[in-house]
């Protein structure tokens, strides 16, 4: 379970997530990398429900040792990788998708 998983993406967050820190990730990132595992490699998250306060992503039946464990070595993004934080912007989803 990921409790307040949301932080970078609340105005009470008072830490820039603007790249200007790269070890600050957002939790989505996470999520999104979880979400990608349970349709590309079947047995590594056996289901994932998101709410607004918590996020619980349920292990699969694949044997893997949980101290070398990685889930970005077990999804498939047909050659492409999730980037990092990035650039804040202040553009919601429908705009971008206008252009």
């Amino acid at each position: 379970m990921i409790e307040d998983w949301r932080w970078a993406h609340t105005q009470f967050d008072p830490l820039p997530i603007d790249g200007s820190d790269p070890d600050r990730v957002p939790m989505t990132r996470l999520l999104v990398e979880a979400l990608t595992a349970f349709v590309t490699s079947p047995g590594i998250v056996s289901a994932m429900t998101i709410e607004a306060d918590k996020a619980i992503i349920e292990r699969g039946d694949v044997a893997c040792d949980p101290r070398t464990f990685d889930v970005a070595d077990h999804y498939d993004a047909a050659g492409r990788t999730l980037q990092g934080a990035g650039t804040a912007r202040g553009r919601s989803l429908l705009d971008r998708l206008r252009r």
